[in-house]
């Protein structure tokens, strides 16, 4: 039992890092696609790194904030009743939209009600994220490296 819980822990951590990482370049990438935001030349695109950079800062705060204890608590309770056949692609693909949405759901309702475009750039990190998760945790509950 203690080892299924420091797996969808785990599980968690791998999903927020790389939804930070995906979080980061689509705010970049937004940011300089900005309309008014206007570059004199292209040296003032050598400023993208700092902006993914203060991105990923700003999304891993805000992911072990608000996402990650919700997260982990799913990741969990689907780690104690897991059965192998879970581990389907097919399965996997209705999970990861479930736990994605509710992941989702909060942060939408909470903070960006009035942001359309931001929610449904955040719903795209999230489902990666969770996807990563499953994904990890699947492996490590299917084949155990220590029975």
């Amino acid at each position: 039992m203690r080892r299924k819980i420091l797996m969808a822990f785990l599980a968690a951590l791998f999903g927020l890092a790389v939804g930070a990482i995906t979080v980061s370049v689509i705010g970049t990438v937004k940011l300089m696609l900005t309309p008014g935001i206007q570059y004199s030349s292209h040296k003032a695109f050598l400023h993208a790194p700092l902006l993914f950079m203060e991105g990923l800062l700003w999304s891993i705060l805000g992911g072990a904030l608000f996402v990650l204890p919700l997260g982990f608590c799913l990741l969990a309770g689907y780690a104690m009743t897991f059965q192998p056949e879970r581990a389907e692609s097919r399965r996997t693909r209705v999970f990861t939209l479930g736990l994605a949405a509710a992941l989702w759901a909060p942060v939408f309702f909470f903070g960006f009600r009035t942001r359309p475009v931001d929610a449904i750039l955040l719903a795209v990190p999230m489902a990666l994220g969770v996807w990563t998760s499953l994904t990890f945790l699947n492996r490590r509950l299917c084949f155990p490296s220590n029975p």
